[in-house]
């Protein structure tokens, strides 16, 4: 439709019957209203979902079709009062037009569901506004009710606030993205969370290939069996090529159990061997000569794996056998004990690169999904749960490679 024809029609009528929908995309627009009005549309015969916005707050369906028996043979039965809370608009008194079958003699509302839910008051932007709230950072139900004080002028309760965040169905303590593909190479960490004074455990698998989480487990120990259970499940019904780890001794045999390959991580084992770097580095027994000697061989053990290429990382090794006798006593422990007995679980990496040489991949989503500063607030598994599940849906959509589906919601 040409903007003349536009032009014309707007200077031909007195006044035109707005809809809701005429306000979804922001501002009105006349000129989008009139178009759309004469544009060609296909009528569905279930149409009793559109809504017809009347003078006075008053809502009715376009065309009414009785929810009980499908019938379209429907009279109007006046208006029932809503006083829901619209958004910037505060609380607002609504009429809906109630309607009668004529076929099963059932009597039905116009429903506002994309508005604000049945038998609910606030409308359901802020719900959205709850659950961005506590995605973006962790914070008390009180202090959330504060901030739509606040920013929206409303003041819902702590109690409907966690109503509205409570969105997933979890399995105890266990959650599991709702992604259905992954790259088959994972990663596999822990981290201590405190709950209502009791130490427990983060148990994480990550997929390092598409970037997001799989699955996630509150627990009260980390030994092997729980451990094992955790991985398993997580990977039920998924092709598993490989697990990236830390180098906690009881690994070996669960992945080897799940029949994996194994990597252990390379900034882990750099870890290791630099705690003991930096007893010596900070002694004062320690003469400066071997201080000096202790840094170049501790950075030529850590170039042997700067490099994918399995056949380099063998000649460095062998060249650092070679000079054996002069490696300072620090450091030799490390290369017979970890490097050596290890060394097919420290270079899985050069022999297939998709396979990640580190567990970073986890502990950085442990850095945006709980730091410090907030691990240590929670009061319930439950709510810990609740928000690590709504932290995997953000980092799943905001990062991910993928998006297959969506969340089971309450």
């Amino acid at each position: 439709m040409t903007k003349q024809i536009l032009s014309t029609l707007k200077s031909c009528y007195g006044s035109v019957q707005l809809k809701l929908s005429d306000f979804f995309d922001g501002k009105f627009n006349l000129d989008r209203v009139i178009y759309d009005r004469f544009k060609p549309k296909k009528q569905s015969p279930y149409a009793n979902e559109r809504l017809i916005f009347l003078e006075d707050n008053r809502f009715a369906m376009m065309s009414p079709i009785c929810p009980y028996c499908n019938s379209q043979k429907v009279t109007k039965q006046g208006f029932q009062e809503r006083n829901p809370i619209m958004g910037v608009f505060g609380l607002q008194t609504v009429h809906v037009q109630r309607y009668k079958c004529k076929n099963c003699n059932r009597k039905f509302n116009t429903p506002l569901d994309p508005i604000v839910a049945k038998n609910h008051q606030y409308a359901s932007i802020f719900k959205d506004k709850a659950n961005q709230i506590d995605q973006n950072k962790h914070r008390p139900l009180r202090k959330t009710s504060e901030d739509f004080q606040v920013l929206w002028d409303v003041a819902p309760s702590h109690q409907t606030i966690k109503n509205w965040l409570r969105n997933v169905k979890t399995n105890d303590n266990f959650i599991h993205n709702y992604l259905t593909k992954y790259s088959d190479y994972y990663c596999y960490d822990e981290q201590f969370i405190n709950i209502n004074g009791i130490r427990y455990y983060r148990l994480s698998l990550t997929d390092f290939g598409f970037n997001v989480p799989v699955a996630e487990q509150i627990s009260i120990d980390k030994g092997a069996d729980t451990v094992k259970a955790f991985l398993k499940l997580s990977t039920l019904n998924k092709k598993l090529i490989s697990i990236t780890t830390d180098h906690d001794q009881q690994y070996k045999d669960i992945i080897d159990g799940l029949g994996a390959i194994h990597q252990l991580c390379i900034h882990h084992l750099f870890d290791i061997i630099w705690k003991e770097v930096k007893k010596a580095l900070n002694s004062k027994l320690t003469p400066e000569e071997e201080k000096t000697s202790i840094k170049s061989y501790f950075k030529k053990i850590k170039n042997i794996f700067f490099t994918y290429d399995e056949n380099k990382a063998v000649k460095r090794l062998e060249s650092l056998l070679d000079d054996f006798e002069q490696i300072p006593k620090v450091l030799k422990p490390f290369i017979k004990d970890k490097i050596i007995n290890d060394w097919q679980r420290l270079t899985q990496f050069m022999r297939n690169d998709k396979i990640p040489r580190t567990s970073n991949h986890v502990e950085n989503y442990y850095r945006q999904t709980d730091p410090e500063t907030t691990k240590k607030v929670y009061k319930t598994i439950t709510g810990v749960i609740d928000y690590l599940f709504r932290k995997m849906d953000y980092w799943t959509r905001k990062f991910g490679h993928i998006q297959e589906s969506t969340p089971d919601a309450m």
